[in-house]
């Protein structure tokens, strides 16, 4: 299968604090679907490769008390460059793949992490009964960590879905070190989605059984949440692809992710206002994203409201057509965005 192959070209030249290759990890996410693939390529559409390309980026590992966190650095981000590296913290159930769309466009230089229990890095290990997942503050405390080590200063806070609030916490932590941060279709739950992931959603995800036949795999495929429809093209076949072994990998504790949203959420506002004392911020929403939260009730009009309330230095910018997806799918048009953001240098005040 290309996928096996290609995965494995793409961390043979890991390192960092505890430079071991998760053999294990990689052969659960891609196993499954290497088989699916072996029956797309029978078809008339060919299964193209997967991953970062090889070359661009080094994979490496950062020991914690609770698991080896896996990350990406593209473009040689701990070295002095004239603008700060990109830090990228992934959506739900994605990996730091989720970027590779965004980093070859932008070309500067950036980390992307992996949240514990996805992509490449360990699942989360408590130190009792209670601790049963990472919380936002937390890890933002490991992301700084391995910035330290990575002899980065200053950088710029960007993230997706889920992961623009792990993204906030790091802009909140690192004041006088984050002057921009880029949050792409972030949502503040209301009473009821709060209620709704809590009581229903996290329960579901924690008895996400493996189907004897094989159809948890075609599931996670025609999931529609990540997947451009229709896929017509090699690229589209890409992003499913990665978004699909991305989901296989987060089966078992992606739910884990959910819980450290739904246990931060009354703490976005706040730490949204703190961030604004020193940071620039961008906020890009998918029309369909937002429409699709508000078919649910989630109200996203309110989330934005609160976000706008509580950053006055703000840009908002609504991608046409955008789904919870469109880091992968419209990664052109949102980087050139994203490009002339940082190029401003006056705030923007919506």
């Amino acid at each position: 299968s290309s996928t096996g192959v290609c995965l494995c070209k793409n961390i043979s030249n890991t390192e960092g604090s505890g430079g071991k290759y998760l053999q294990s990890v990689m052969l659960s996410a891609a196993f499954p679907v290497q088989l699916l693939l072996c029956f797309l390529s029978s078809g008339t559409l060919a299964a193209p490769q997967t991953g970062w390309p090889t070359g661009f980026v080094k994979h490496k590992y950062f020991d914690t008390p609770h698991g080896q966190i896996h990350y990406v650095i593209g473009g040689n981000a701990g070295q002095l460059f004239s603008k700060p590296p990109l830090v990228f913290q992934h959506g739900h159930p994605r990996s730091t793949v989720e970027f590779k769309y965004l980093a070859t466009k932008l070309k500067q230089p950036f980390i992307a992490l992996d949240y514990f229990s996805m992509g490449l890095s360990e699942d989360y290990e408590g130190q009792d009964e209670n601790d049963t997942f990472c919380s936002f503050p937390q890890w933002a405390s490991y992301v700084l960590k391995i910035l330290d080590h990575e002899h980065i200063r200053s950088f710029v806070s960007m993230g997706s879905l889920k992961g623009a609030h792990p993204a906030l916490e790091v802009a909140a932590q690192a004041a006088g070190r984050v002057k921009e941060i880029v949050l792409m279709n972030p949502l503040i739950l209301n009473a009821k989605g709060k209620q709704f992931v809590d009581g229903v959603l996290i329960p579901m995800l924690k008895n996400n059984p493996l189907a004897s036949n094989g159809s948890h795999v075609l599931a996670a495929w025609k999931d529609p949440s990540a997947a451009p429809v229709p896929m017509t093209s090699d690229e589209d076949l890409v992003i499913n692809e990665e978004k699909t072994i991305d989901s296989l990998r987060a089966m078992a504790n992606g739910w884990q992710y959910d819980a450290a949203w739904t246990a931060y959420n009354d703490q976005n506002a706040p730490r949204m206002h703190e961030v604004d004392s020193h940071a620039r911020s961008l906020f890009l929403y998918g029309e369909g994203a937002v429409a699709n939260w508000a078919k649910y009730g989630l109200d996203p009009e309110w989330s934005q409201g609160e976000f706008a309330k509580a950053a006055a230095h703000n840009k908002t910018v609504v991608i046409p057509a955008g789904s919870e997806g469109m880091v992968c799918q419209q990664a052109e048009s949102i980087a050139q965005i994203i490009s002339e953001f940082l190029e401003s240098s006056s705030a923007l005040v919506v």
